[in-house]
């Protein structure tokens, strides 16, 4: 199992997506968490953590950049309070096959006012 680190962030693919978005790329890293994702320095639209063991999204920093931020494939079952204070501009969040089973957890980011597009597919609470 990984930790986030500047150094696992520097070893990430960095590209500009078909939706013309700066992503990072950290897809399969075996990424536990993502407790330090202040080491990207706000510098991408886009964050694809798809296929890792993340459990929750907790400890975010304030990600100003961030309008994608890709999850499918993980154990997320927690979503943290201050979510959309911390990804204000968030435009998409996709969610799929995980471990959401309650719509607490929902109500955590609906009140991101930015979103346009939550993929929920293949969790406990949209099956």
């Amino acid at each position: 199992m990984v930790k986030l680190t500047s150094e696992v962030i520097s070893h990430g693919y960095q590209y500009m997506n078909v939706s013309k978005e700066y992503e990072l790329s950290l897809r399969g890293f075996k990424i536990m968490s993502v407790q330090n994702l202040s080491a990207t320095n706000d510098q991408f639209s886009c964050i694809n953590l798809i296929d890792n063991f993340i459990s929750e999204i907790n400890y975010l920093p304030q990600l100003k950049n961030l309008k994608t931020l890709m999850l499918t494939n993980n154990r997320i079952s927690k979503i943290e309070k201050d979510f959309a204070i911390n990804c204000p501009f968030l435009k998409n969040l996709i969610l799929i096959n995980n471990k959401i089973s309650d719509f607490e957890q929902i109500d955590n980011i609906a009140s991101c006012k930015s979103l346009e597009k939550l993929y929920l597919l293949d969790n406990v609470v949209w099956n």
